[in-house]
Order: C-alpha cells, then sequence, then structure tokens
C-alpha cells in the first residue's frame, strides 16, 4: 500500500515567517487626540475602512511617518483636522452608536443650517434588512449634532482629497452668495 501524503503533512517554508501579520502600508492621517499625536494607519492587505488611529509612541514604522510628514509639510491644516468635508467631497461617515455602519455620501450642500449629503452606497457591515435602499436619499444633519455625533473621512480617490482642501460653513456661504 502506497504512502498518500496530505494536508497535515506539508510544512510552510521560511517565506511565511518573514511576514508580518500587521505591516503598515502608508500613514493616511494624523490628529491630535486627547493632547496626543495619532496618525492613521493604512494596514497592508485591508481596505482603507479598517484604518486605524494609533498613538505616536506605538507607531512602529517611522519611515512611513516621515514620509507622511515630508508630505504634509507646511500645511497648517490638513483634511483630517477639519472639522467638516468640502463641499462636493465624496466621504464615508460612521455615526458614533453605529460603528459598525459606515455610508458612502456626497455633501451637496454646507451652510448654518447644516449638512446635506447625498447617500452615494448602501452602509456596510450590516445585517440584511427589509429597509428600502439609502442610495439617492438626501438628508440634512445640523451642524452640532455632525460635530458631535459623526466621524468622517475622506474616500481616496475624492478630489478634495487629492486638492487637500477644507471649507468650514462660513467659507461655503460666502461662496454661495
Amino acid at each position: 500500500m502506497a504512502y498518500e501524503p496530505s494536508l497535515k503533512d506539508i510544512q510552510p517554508d521560511d517565506r511565511f515567517d518573514r511576514v508580518e501579520k500587521h505591516e503598515v502600508q502608508a500613514v493616511i492621517g494624523k490628529r491630535k487626540h486627547r493632547g496626543r499625536v495619532q496618525y492613521k494607519l493604512k494596514w497592508r492587505w485591508w481596505p482603507v475602512s479598517y484604518a486605524t488611529w494609533e498613538d505616536e509612541g506605538n507607531c512602529t514604522c517611522p519611515e512611513r511617518v516621515q514620509e507622511y510628514e515630508n508630505r504634509t509639510r507646511g500645511d497648517e491644516r490638513t483634511f483630517d483636522d477639519a472639522p467638516f468635508p468640502k463641499l462636493n467631497a465624496t466621504v464615508r461617515i460612521t455615526h458614533c452608536k453605529e460603528l459598525n455602519r459606515e455610508h458612502v455620501v456626497k455633501v451637496i450642500g454646507l451652510d448654518k443650517r447644516g449638512i446635506k449629503m447625498e447617500f452615494l452606497d448602501e452602509p456596510t457591515r450590516t445585517k440584511l434588512s427589509r429597509r428600502e435602499s439609502m442610495v439617492g436619499e438626501k438628508s440634512i444633519i445640523q451642524l452640532k449634532d455632525f460635530l458631535r455625533d459623526y466621524q468622517w473621512e475622506a474616500e481616496l480617490g475624492s478630489e478634495a482629497v487629492a486638492a487637500g482642501e477644507t471649507m468650514l460653513p462660513t467659507d461655503a456661504l460666502e461662496q454661495q452668495v
């Protein structure tokens, strides 16, 4: 009777030992949170929606941090620091009570009444529900509620990210007049 190898008999070679499970691909943001500097890290092999904010002391990738600092040097305010997204920007928003639900929206209005958004995509990571699609719906969120309850980040590929521009509601009002 001949011996038939099984998957249990196969051993991984040394290439698997050299790969880090959580390798930083890029630093995509910086903020000051509770008095500490934090960097937003995009992890290799993971989508941007899984990027995390890490304290400066916990970052194990000084070369990536330096690349980010060199790219943004001279900018007093980066896109991640702005309290509100730019008009016509495509952003990903998350409500603080529903952190597992993200919506991709386009900001179609920004004034003293609030932020008017159009939903571009179904929410991510949700259970199947009988609720109708939100794509195409428009919603207005008051500015104070947006600041208190929502987190937002620019969608990669958005024109606003490439330009690095931000806008406050007062700037939007001046443009509309």
